[in-house]
């Protein structure tokens, strides 16, 4: 078994040897399971690392507002490609105890850019940085 240095070597390295091959399996809203290719794990999370690298993300710390779910492992990724800090927190919600929560962790770790789903694009960008994309 080959070693890595790190888990985006690990990934690229399987895009290309087992492009097809399941990266990620997670539920569909119908009940089904949605896989994600290693081929189409790393071209979104290679997209998310060049919109990032586009704003010199590079050691700047990234807040992924996001659901739990592939999104979030493509940000995740997107931020390990492009050398950028990930500070996760839960997706937001209009509860004020959580804006509250969020607009802390931004505070306290002094978060330059915001990565969020469409979804939560608008309670994501009160309080935040400069610049946010939604995944």
């Amino acid at each position: 078994m080959p070693r890595y240095a790190n888990l985006t070597e690990a990934l690229k390295e399987r895009a290309l040897s087992r492009p097809d091959g399941t990266a990620l399996a997670h539920p569909a809203a119908d009940g089904t399971e949605h896989r994600v290719s290693y081929a189409a794990l790393d071209a979104r999370a290679d997209a998310v690392s060049a919109w990032l690298r586009a704003r010199d993300a590079t050691g700047r710390r990234v807040l992924l507002a996001m659901d739990p779910g592939p999104c979030a492992a493509v940000a995740l990724l997107g931020c390990l490609y492009a050398g950028a800090v990930a500070v996760p927190v839960p997706a937001p919600s209009a509860s004020r105890t959580d804006a509250e929560r969020t607009a802390s962790i931004v505070r306290d770790a002094a978060v330059d850019l915001v990565l969020t789903e469409t979804a939560h694009a608008t309670e994501t960008s009160r309080g935040s940085p400069e610049s946010a994309a939604p995944v």
